[in-house]
């Protein structure tokens, strides 16, 4: 039998290793931010949050990915944090102050 999941509209996987910094207290900040809005909780299907150990793009950490449309966001805080989740996963809108790659494109 396989596993399922409860739907949902993005993917945010954040780098936590060595090289950026071991970010788990800024992993926690964007979890509790996602939950006081209502965007990840057990019954939530807008946000699926993961950390990482490494993604591969230690220079410019913290990183983070968001799928499905590959969005790579770098020189993460609690400022960046509060904008992707208000501009990104609340309006729909790429945050380009820290975006620095989206996937398919050049």
């Amino acid at each position: 039998m396989k596993p399922t999941l409860l739907p949902y509209q993005y993917h945010a996987i954040m780098c936590c290793g060595k090289n950026c910094g071991e970010n788990l207290s800024l992993f926690r900040y964007l979890k509790k931010r996602l939950a006081d809005e209502g965007l990840y909780n057990t019954d939530s299907t807008t946000v699926r949050i993961n950390k990482a150990a490494c993604l591969g793009v230690c220079c410019e950490g913290p990183i983070m990915v968001v799928h499905p449309a590959g969005i790579w966001y770098c020189h993460l805080d609690e400022t960046a944090i509060d904008r992707i989740i208000t501009e990104h996963f609340i309006g729909g809108k790429v945050v380009d102050a820290y975006c620095f790659h989206e996937a398919g494109k050049a």
